[in-house]
């Protein structure tokens, strides 16, 4: 088990925190080169950065060579920049040693960017399980969609397999009556003018690479935009709005 502290033995150095579970010979030695700390072994914890120190305890969980390995928030305590690069590292390391992982985690990108499989859980349930693009495109409820990320809802009408909306008419196979277009941001493309629907910028947010622009439709729903970070849109403007792909249909949520 990898917790999110490391919980590595403070006074035992790193190769005696990998001995511990009495590993078969040579696999400590195996391991700390696995994990690119092949020269550390006589150091202590506190002699490493918080990184290695969640190295050192991904090998320690692994040294008894287990079937499966529970990482539980192992980036939590860990800045952005740095649990960006360690994860990757982390799902190097197991795929090498040929271990299957249960990760345990309420950050998004985490789960998606290393998960084979995602569960999504609410109150001790599974809401839905599946491939990661799975839950992710095609959630099973408005809750599942807006807790893997940003999502929009716009109504629509339902009938003979087509939804009409305000922004246009979309495949519904499966659905008839009240429905939901729910809208990813990256999935929401505007442009000064073309093909879509009228709209008005009501909000813009700047992040460097990209920007999260809102803009309101003529009958005042209003969507997010992930767009790059230019061309500058700014409040006020018009533009045009379409949907790249296919929205997320689903029945109206009531209550």
């Amino acid at each position: 088990m990898v917790f999110q502290d490391g919980a590595l033995f403070p006074h035992l150095t790193v190769a005696a925190n990998l001995a511990f579970g009495r590993p078969r010979p040579g696999r400590a030695e195996e391991l700390l080169e696995m994990v690119g700390l092949g020269a550390r072994g006589r150091a202590y914890p506190h002699e490493l950065s918080g990184g290695e120190r969640q190295r050192v305890a991904l090998a320690r969980a692994l040294a008894p060579d287990p079937d499966v390995v529970l990482l539980d928030e192992p980036f939590a305590a860990l800045d952005e920049g740095l649990r960006a690069g360690l994860r990757d590292e982390v799902a190097s390391v197991l795929r090498a040693a040929g271990a299957s992982a249960l990760l345990v985690t309420h950050n998004q990108q985490e789960a998606l960017s290393l998960a084979d499989v995602v569960a999504v859980m609410r109150d001790g349930r599974v809401e839905q399980a599946g491939a990661p693009e799975a839950v992710y495109d095609r959630p099973a409820n408005r809750w599942v969609a807006e807790f893997l990320g940003d999502a929009d809802a716009v109504p629509g009408t339902a009938a003979g397999g087509v939804v009409d909306s305000a922004l246009g008419r979309f495949p519904a196979a499966g659905h008839a009556g009240a429905v939901e277009l729910l809208l990813r941001p990256e999935r929401v493309a505007i442009a000064a003018a073309g093909d879509g629907v009228a709209a008005r910028i009501v909000r813009r947010t700047y992040h460097g690479s990209d920007q999260l622009v809102w803009v309101e439709l003529p009958g005042g729903s209003r969507l997010r935009s992930r767009a790059p970070g230019l061309p500058r849109w700014e409040v006020g403007e018009a533009v045009h709005v379409r949907v790249t792909g296919e929205p997320i249909v689903l029945p109206t949520t009531t209550g």
